[in-house]
């Protein structure tokens, strides 16, 4: 009797006597064959209803936990509401489950917006070996490095990204040429920034003013100073060569302070400069005058011409008063220098480099090939006239002609450095790591040529064992003091980790 309740309290248990086939439900999960439908959270993002969005997202990601499509909606809606750690981490979190590679790309700015520079460097590095030719990512890349202190990086990654770089990061590279003491380099990017942004700042003007400092190139530094304080008055005595300028003035235009009864005597360099802008009051005299001729001084004679030179001292005239910051350039302030009385009559390569500096590179073109019709041999011409096509974004000419200039100048490394630099752009992959490899081979003591060829190996290549043996021969060869040491190891490191 007992045995036959049992069964019976287990058919009632079971559904009764029905021959049908128990159908018990599975715990509900997840549909993993149709994707999370994400229209309404989208619609509510283009609405500008953030907080909504935010509710169904994470409602959506509670039932589907492990959706890459969920999340990276949810780390870009987290960015709409300016909770920018949070984006990060679940824009990284969407890359792990294996969303695309340019979610780190995102990640790597929700980082950059929480001033967190370290994670940033970590997510872009990541993206830019999966996509070295993404040149916003490399220019966001190079900010990094840059704020990070990691020079060699980051010049290397402002390179990468020239064509779109902005004001600020034209000065960076400038600077960070200026550091490495690559003078033609850093004179380039200091131009750059001002044709970015035309009288805008001092600060180009004072970095192409340090170089033609550090060159002893006193002509150009004097006329640079006076333009200085015509374009941007005062802006001598904040640079970091404020005395050094001023005693330039005390001892190369001391006659013509003379002449005006200025007393020099705990003048600053703006002071000195802005006294020798000043119109020259001409006093009638009876007889002639016993005083040495005076230096020909800065005038403004021709509309063409914002400074140009006087050799007569009874036909002295100031810089217009009335003349604007906007009618200066860069090549105005090189066009000419106050000592000269009688200008001498230029080279073809002296016009192509005043063209340059104009930014006229058709006519810089035309000057090069005439200089180098009178000499064939001359490197600096080729040079130049790679450089113009370059700036011209004739690549494979650019390319061309700076060949030519390696062959004629074989021992300059300037020039080969500046072909490699084309050549990264304009060849094939295979072609460029030969030419690399050959200026290696005629530059073995180039730090720099061995920090490029060991990268290449790295990054373009995935060649980790040629790339270790090179960055070993770089910390055996490099000063305790290069930049470079520190990458270099820091590579080896990453290297190790990574086998």
């Amino acid at each position: 009797m007992i045995r036959f309740s049992a069964v019976v309290v287990s058919i009632v248990i079971t559904g009764g006597c029905s021959d049908d086939p128990i159908q018990v439900s599975p715990p509900s999960e997840p549909d993993q064959q149709n994707p999370p439908d994400l229209g309404e959270a989208i619609q509510k993002r283009i609405e500008g209803k953030t907080d909504e969005a935010l509710s169904i997202l994470r409602d959506l990601n509670d039932r589907h936990p492990e959706s890459p499509e969920i999340i990276t909606m949810l780390g870009r809606t987290l960015l709409d509401a300016e909770e920018y750690a949070l984006a990060a981490f679940r824009l990284e979190q969407a890359f792990s489950l294996g969303g695309a590679t340019n979610i780190l790309s995102e990640a790597g700015q929700a980082h950059v917006l929480a001033e967190d520079d370290e994670s940033a460097e970590k997510a872009y590095a990541t993206y830019i070996k999966k996509h070295p030719d993404d040149t916003f990512a490399n220019l966001k890349y190079a900010r990094v490095l840059h704020r990070l202190g990691k020079e060699s990086q980051a010049l290397d990654a402002f390179l990468q990204a020239s064509d779109k770089a902005e004001t600020a990061d034209a000065m960076a590279v400038a600077q960070l040429f200026l550091a490495k003491k690559m003078y033609p380099q850093a004179e380039h990017w200091f131009r750059s920034a001002e044709k970015k942004a035309p009288n805008q700042s001092p600060l180009p003007y004072l970095g192409l003013l340090k170089i033609r400092l550090n060159l002893n190139d006193e002509n150009s530094a004097e006329t640079l100073m006076l333009a200085m304080e015509k374009t941007h008055p005062g802006s001598l005595d904040k640079s970091e060569h404020a005395k050094a300028t001023a005693d330039l003035l005390k001892r190369r235009r001391g006659l013509d302070f003379f002449q005006r009864g200025y007393a020099t005597d705990g003048k600053t360099a703006s002071e000195l400069a802005a006294a020798l802008l000043a119109p020259l009051k001409v006093e009638p005299v009876v007889g002639g005058s016993k005083l040495p001729p005076r230096t020909p001084e800065i005038v403004e004679n021709s509309p063409g011409s914002p400074f140009s030179i006087e050799s007569n001292a009874s036909q002295t005239s100031s810089l217009d008063n009335e003349t604007t910051a906007a009618t200066l350039s860069l090549a105005d302030i090189f066009s000419s220098s106050p000592n000269n009385s009688e200008p001498a009559e230029k080279s073809f390569l002296d016009q192509a480099e005043l063209a340059m500096l104009e930014k006229n590179f058709r006519s810089a073109l035309l000057f090069t090939r005439r200089a180098i019709r009178e000499n064939p041999q001359n490197a600096a011409a080729w040079h130049m006239a790679s450089q113009a096509h370059f700036l011209l974004g004739e690549g494979d000419e650019a390319e061309m002609k700076s060949l030519e200039a390696t062959r004629h100048a074989p021992e300059d490394l300037a020039y080969h450095m500046d072909y490699l630099r084309i050549a990264r752009e304009t060849l094939a992959r295979q072609r460029y790591l030969e030419e690399l490899e050959k200026a290696h081979e005629r530059f073995p003591e180039s730090i720099e040529i061995l920090w490029q060829l060991a990268r290449r190996y790295h990054i373009a290549e995935n060649k980790p064992t040629t790339a270790a043996i090179l960055y070993r021969k770089l910390l055996a060869m490099a000063p305790r003091d290069n930049p470079l040491r520190p990458e270099a190891e820091r590579e080896l490191r990453s290297l190790a980790l990574n086998p």
